[in-house]
Order: C-alpha cells, then structure tokens, then sequence
C-alpha cells in the first residue's frame, strides 16, 4: 500500500491520497496533526510528502508515525520548500524549514540521532532551483558540493525545493 500524505489537489494515481481538507482530491480525510493515524505499524510500502511536512504542528511526530506505518524497507520521499527559498516563507501556514541535512538526526548511521528513535536510510537528497540557476550550472555544483553551497552560496542563489528518498531502518 502507498500513502500520498498531505495530496492537497494532486490526486497521484496508484496511491491512497490522504488530506484533512475535505476541499482537497483525498481518497481518504484525515486530521494529520492527530496520533496515531488510522494505519497499522508496519503496513505501508511506501509514503509521498509533496510539501506536506513544512505544515504540520509537530514535525517530529509526524516523521515518528511515519516510521511506525512504513514496513521495513518502505520508502519515503519528501518534497520541501528550501529553507532558503522566498517560497518557504510566503505561506504563513508553514511551521518547518528544511535544509540538507535536516533528516539527518532520523539516519541509521549519524552519531548524534538523540531527538526520535526512528531511523532512516537516507538514499538521495536533491537540491532543485529555478530553470534560470539550473542553466547557471548552480543546481550541478550544489547537489555535487552541498556542505560549499549551503555555507556560501544559499543565500545568493537559493535552491526551490528540497527532495529526500529514504527507506525505514527496521
């Protein structure tokens, strides 16, 4: 089973599309800022978060019950606004920023993972700017060199989004 948390207006084809807006293309509403979700531990292959986690209250908990839905193995993909990215702030209903290393503390081999007991492989992480700065070569450079970038570059050329694949470490 496949979850597309968050769908908003994008239904994706093959997916369980979940949202609390009943104005939204769910297949299924549901109040995500509530837990536990309505799924069982362990039985979910795989969950899509297209600017989804950037809006919830507890980001944390959210990233929790994920981890408690995913079979071992399962895959998450995230989408998130940039944290450097003017689109992260035009939205007054984002909570979170994200950044390269923002799941990090969730990774199966980081030595300071102290904030949750879930555990991610992280697989890929993505930088993705504007076609302007991808013609630029900027996207290249950042996604090649992401420690250079975020430390002297964000700020001057900054990235759209960011985009994490992960896998539960069970």
């Amino acid at each position: 089973m496949k979850l597309n948390l968050g769908c908003g207006n994008v239904h994706k084809e093959g997916f369980i599309n979940i949202d609390s807006e009943k104005t939204s293309a769910a297949d299924q509403i549901v109040d995500l800022n509530r837990y536990p979700w309505p799924f069982p531990s362990n039985s979910i292959d795989v969950v899509y978060c297209s600017h989804f986690l950037e809006h919830v209250d507890e980001p944390v908990k959210a990233i929790e019950e994920i981890y408690r839905i995913l079979k071992k193995n399962g895959g998450l993909e995230v989408i998130a606004p940039y944290y450097a990215s003017p689109g992260a702030f035009y939205d007054l209903t984002h909570r979170s920023f994200f950044g390269y290393k923002t799941f990090d503390p969730f990774s199966d081999n980081r030595e300071y993972n102290y904030i949750s007991k879930a555990r991610f492989r992280i697989g890929k992480r993505k930088l993705v700017f504007s076609k302007t700065h991808h013609v630029l070569g900027v996207q290249a450079f950042a996604n090649a060199f992401p420690r250079i970038y975020e430390d002297f570059m964000a700020m001057v050329f900054p990235a759209r989004e960011i985009h994490f694949f992960m896998e539960a470490v069970k």
